[in-house]
């Protein structure tokens, strides 16, 4: 998303203090790591960003400076407080962006259909929730009815109930033939 580097940069610089460039490009990496979930194919992605994307951070980072968001020190980086406000405006902005689609899955026994309603103004919210549904292997018997043989991860739950969505979605676990549980009471 438009910022998000530019956040992520002045909010590691602010964690450092003063720092080379190199250094806010390591601890760039580490502060974009820090809001992710932690798959070990994540982890080992991230370890070690390669040329492009470092480039591209170095990039930001002097397009920063000419904003005067940045001043450069005895060839250490420090926000100014112009760079100060922006970077609020930017933590502002990233509050509002919905969270990461994808959720480690895990093949269950039971069958779980997840229904949902969600209003026309959050239309936002219901194509993240497709989505999430769709990396989480369900498959759409209606484009608000979804079925699959998946646990359900806590971080999705969390995630609905963060958005304010848990009035809108119901999740049902079939275990026994004629038996089912609704997984957004017992939880």
């Amino acid at each position: 998303m438009k910022g998000e580097i530019s956040e992520k940069i002045l909010g590691a610089i602010i964690d450092c203090g003063m720092a080379t460039t190199s250094v806010v490009i390591d601890a760039f990496f580490d502060y974009h790591n820090r809001g992710r979930r932690r798959s070990s194919k994540v982890i080992q992605a991230r370890i070690m960003p390669d040329a492009k994307e470092r480039n591209r951070v170095r990039a930001v980072i002097y397009k920063l400076k000419n904003e005067g968001c940045l001043q450069a020190i005895d060839q250490e980086w420090k926000v100014t407080k112009l760079g100060l406000e922006k970077f609020k405006k930017l933590l502002a902005v990233s509050s509002n962006r919905l969270p990461d689609a994808n959720y480690e899955i895990v093949k269950a026994g039971e069958v779980t259909i997840i229904i949902f309603d969600i209003p026309e103004d959050s239309s936002h919210k219901r194509q993240w929730l497709r989505s999430a549904l769709k990396n989480l292997k369900f498959f759409m018997l209606q484009r608000s009815v979804w079925v699959g043989r998946v646990r359900i991860p806590a971080e999705f739950l969390e995630d609905i109930k963060n958005l304010n969505l848990q009035d809108y979605v119901q999740i049902i676990s079939l275990d026994k033939l004629n038996s089912f549980t609704r997984l957004t009471e017992s939880r």
